[in-house]
């Protein structure tokens, strides 16, 4: 099922992002040998993605009437992790905070799948435009996953979504057929092919970033 295998690649992505951001955060520090230089430098390079993350609260908050305050894009240490930007939100109902917590994650697929069907919809695209794609893939796949700041409240709403579905399945009948059809369709079949290619940049950055770090050994 291509369903399964969306997910698949959206949990394969989810590492290799953590990967690359750790890896990136460990050459730039084994350069500098300084925390805070580090810190501010680790920030720039990812600033446009944390943009695209933070303005995916803000749009799907003010989309869903949920107010916000504070919108920060100023790095903060915390323990062994770096906050790279934040935005508070007044509070409201888990249903809606969910939205707006996975909002990156939605905006962020839109986005790369719109960078890689323009791409692949050039006849002979330049080097350039191939490069310029890739950074932005690079930028959005590596900052688009929600924090789990951001998913709080989720479980309590994927348990009440999914008893929904069930319901509906056993209330109208062939459910499996019906979940076998949806998860064979083309959309995902289409979803597969985009996730695997940004699968395919996120591992060449791994890559390069592994060998910049031996080389600094």
């Amino acid at each position: 099922m291509f369903f399964v295998l969306s997910i698949v690649d959206l949990l394969v992505l989810l590492f290799l992002s953590r990967l690359v951001t750790r890896s990136l955060s460990r050459l730039i520090h084994n350069t500098t040998h300084r925390l805070r230089l580090t810190v501010k430098i680790f920030s720039f390079l990812l600033l446009p993605g944390t943009l695209i993350h933070e303005l995916s609260h803000l749009l799907v908050s003010r989309l869903l009437g949920v107010k916000t305050h504070a919108f920060v894009l100023t790095p903060v240490l915390e323990e062994n992790t770096v906050r790279l930007g934040s935005i508070s939100i007044e509070k409201t109902d888990p249903f809606r905070k969910t939205l707006i917590g996975i909002a990156p994650l939605l905006v962020g697929l839109a986005l790369v799948v719109l960078l890689l069907w323009w791409v692949a919809n050039r006849v002979e695209p330049a080097v350039w435009q191939i490069l310029l794609v890739g950074y932005g893939i690079f930028q959005v796949s590596n900052t688009m996953f929600p924090s789990k700041a951001d998913m709080t409240g989720a479980p309590q709403v994927v348990i009440l979504l999914l008893g929904i579905l069930i319901a509906l399945l056993i209330i109208f009948g062939n459910g499996a057929s019906f979940l076998i059809a949806i998860g064979s369709s083309t959309f995902f079949e289409q979803a597969v092919s985009y996730l695997t290619g940004v699968v395919g940049i996120d591992t060449v950055a791994l890559t390069i970033l592994h060998i910049l770090l031996r080389l600094r050994r």
